[in-house]
């Protein structure tokens, strides 16, 4: 194991077990807390705001271990990022680069890819660097707010722009970013060397205010609700385009002949081992009455060995031979708490089904952030469990 991959598993447990006991302020507190600050007079204050607003859904002991973490790698990842910088050359000149993070190309609106036929690709974990100029930049930052995670985060946001810009010269920069506090800082950035900084919905928006400091030149939704949660808490107007990309599309064939291998598939995010076994249990209720059930694990949240341990005796999909495409094929129901995979059935015309069933917080949560698919008469699962509950067995 790698020091990239050990510092990943550490964060991925800080992230998904580090929460229990924590409840998250209800959406009023939330608005409440953004609503307390001035209007931000400029990018930096727009970021740091919602900073606070993150932090402020976060337990108190996460801030602390995150800010102390920073403080003593933020020498080392700039000395590293420098070094890196002054071995990176433009490789080829670009119309645009898509900052991805192991998300498919597909993602990208059909009329972006017409506006910028010469695209390249990058992530978050290869090919970084900084260079002299980009210190300038933060350094003012840095004077004004000195929390180190931070000082960090944007150090580690601009380390994948400057190299991406520097390396491909393109003419736009096309992300999916409006929930991370680096967006307006990135967007400034990208300003400043004059390239265009476009953000694409990539999953679900909700109303909370995670994304209340978004800025960018251009945004892409799949409906006019998600541009309006996000309007609504950034407060900034953002010129944008309704369009649905390929793998909203193209997510599904359409089964007119109504046979499927599967009639419930479940599929999972970063459910904790209390939320597995519930899941697990629902599934076998559901198993006895005569519905073929099966899991299909998230690709970046799941851990087999937990999901082994957790669903033993459920059908687990192998998300390594079954893509996507083929496991909505093969389902009748798609079942999930809040997963882009119900968005992708739901505008495909598959039946969808909202787990309110598997942990109480579920449903209180979507209401709470006003949940897009609770508009458009999508049945929970325990009122299917309780109207199907006499299912015959096959």
């Amino acid at each position: 194991m790698n020091i990239q991959e050990f510092m990943h598993r550490i964060l991925k447990w800080i992230q998904h077990r580090g929460n229990r006991g924590f409840k998250k302020p209800a959406l009023q507190q939330q608005l409440d807390f953004m609503h307390s600050f001035p209007e931000p007079k400029d990018d930096v204050e727009r970021a740091y705001y919602q900073y606070l607003c993150q932090k402020q859904n976060e337990p108190a002991w996460k801030d602390i271990f995150f800010n102390i973490s920073s403080f003593f790698m933020i020498p080392f990842y700039k000395m590293l990022m420098l070094r890196r910088g002054k071995k990176q050359v433009l490789l080829n000149k670009s119309d645009a680069v898509f900052i991805s993070n192991g998300i498919s190309d597909k993602i990208i609106p059909n009329s972006l890819k017409i506006e910028f036929p010469q695209m390249e690709e990058t992530d978050f974990e290869t090919n970084l660097g900084l260079i002299r100029e980009d210190l300038v930049f933060v350094r003012q930052i840095y004077k004004k707010y000195r929390q180190p995670y931070f000082q960090l985060k944007i150090l580690a946001k601009l380390s994948i722009y400057s190299s991406a810009i520097r390396r491909y010269s393109p003419k736009a920069v096309i992300s999916y970013t409006e929930g991370s506090f680096t967006c307006a800082l990135m967007t400034k950035y990208c300003e400043n060397l004059g390239v265009e900084h476009i953000n694409i919905q990539h999953g679900e928006y909700s109303y909370n205010t995670r994304a209340c400091g978004m800025r960018f030149h251009r945004m892409y939704v799949w409906e006019r609700y998600f541009y309006d949660a996000l309007y609504t808490l950034s407060g900034f107007k953002v010129p944008y385009v309704i369009e649905l990309p390929d793998s909203i599309l193209k997510a599904c064939e359409r089964n007119k002949e109504g046979n499927y291998e599967y009639e419930i598939t479940y599929y999972l995010q970063n459910q904790s081992k209390e939320e597995l076994r519930n899941v697990r249990d629902m599934l076998k209720r559901l198993e006895q009455k005569g519905y073929r059930c099966k899991v299909r694990p998230h690709p970046r949240e799941s851990e087999w060995s937990i999901l082994q341990q957790c669903l033993p005796d459920i059908a687990i999909e192998d998300i390594r031979t079954t893509s996507l495409y083929e496991s909505l094929n093969t389902t009748e129901y798609v079942v999930s708490f809040r997963s882009t995979v119900l968005l992708e059935a739901w505008f495909n015309g598959k039946k969808i089904l909202i787990d309110d069933y598997s942990s109480e917080k579920y449903l209180e949560e979507l209401k709470g952030e006003d949940f897009f698919l609770l508009h458009k008469g999508v049945m929970m699962l325990s009122h299917f469990i309780e109207q199907h509950a006499e299912k015959q067995k096959r």
